[in-house]
């Protein structure tokens, strides 16, 4: 009877961490989201406060899949040595950072730089992510797999409404902003403080995805692929050493070429479509101010100086 106790009372902490770590690694995966997702949901006050053409804000979009597609590969093989709760730390500090930057200055190029940057940040977010996965109970851990995959969604569909709300009320009320901007901005940089509001949640979210994902020894040891010794064959506890990383590090990327060659199809797919749309974007406006342009001139010749029709 003990036994069975014990072993209920288990069952019930288990349940409990489960619970925790999912409810945690689906809120962080949003603010991923949220990180990258802020400048696309306020790309019309951008374009409008820095009088950007269509290419230059496609360029600077393009900048992020461009550093996020890069950091991939990279970013799972930290995943299989680093823990879980260092790398979407890191990944969310750093993803805070860049919309910081961002909201402190008016320079496209740093704009499209730092965007590119947070690309690779948020590179880093995904593989820490999917590794809990194996935390979780077999039986459970598809349904534990969907709701990580919708919390993508959940991130996607909220930052554009948070930032509007935020900025809409900011500029209506005419809300100080408190932060610098540099070079300086030529109109009012109320709308900023949807970027602002997103990197308080970006960086709350790091310090609570590094403490509430500090697992015990024995999780750890479920996600590092540790063996258990048996009968017939012992397995050296001893840790991997930093040169046996290293090694095993550099193993890893003779899968590199192969995968950047994928990598760069994608890309140059990505700039391909991206410049035929805003090419076909460009000539249908020309055609439409075309044909205003002649519609107008036919109207005016057809009235005489006296202002009647001919």
């Amino acid at each position: 009877e003990g036994i069975m106790r014990t072993d209920k009372k288990k069952s019930n902490n288990d349940g409990i961490n489960t619970l925790v770590i999912g409810t945690v690694a689906i809120l962080l995966y949003s603010t991923s989201y949220l990180l990258r997702k802020t400048l696309t949901s306020s790309s019309v006050h951008l374009q409008q406060e820095l009088n950007l053409s269509d290419g230059t804000l496609g360029a600077i979009s393009t900048s992020f899949a461009l550093g996020y597609a890069l950091c991939k590969i990279p970013a799972g093989i930290a995943g299989d040595i680093y823990p879980p709760h260092y790398l979407i730390a890191i990944a969310l500090s750093l993803g805070s950072l860049c919309n910081l930057i961002v909201a402190c200055t008016t320079d496209p190029t740093v704009i499209a730089a730092v965007w590119f940057m947070n690309g690779l940040a948020q590179g880093l977010a995904w593989p820490p992510i999917g590794k809990l996965v194996r935390l979780f109970p077999e039986q459970n851990r598809g349904f534990w797999w969907s709701l990580l995959s919708i919390s993508q969604n959940i991130g996607a569909a909220l930052t554009p409404v948070a930032l509007t709300m935020i900025a809409t009320f900011a500029i209506a009320n005419n809300v100080a902003y408190p932060l610098p901007i540099f070079p300086s901005a030529e109109a009012q940089p109320q709308w900023r403080w949807g970027l602002l509001s997103s990197i308080i949640v970006g960086f709350a979210s790091a310090i609570l995805g590094y403490f509430a994902l500090s697992l015990d020894e024995a999780a750890q040891d479920s996600l590092t692929h540790k063996q258990t010794p048996t009968k017939d064959h012992k397995v050296d506890s001893k840790p991997m050493g930093a040169v046996s990383k290293a090694l095993h590090w550099i193993s890893m990327w003779k899968q590199l070429p192969l995968d950047l060659l994928v990598v760069l199809f994608q890309n140059v797919l990505i700039y391909v479509v991206s410049i035929q749309r805003n090419t076909l974007r460009h000539q249908r406006m020309i055609s439409v101010r075309m044909t205003w342009h002649h519609k107008h001139i036919r109207t005016l010749m057809s009235y005489d100086g006296k202002g009647h029709l001919r």
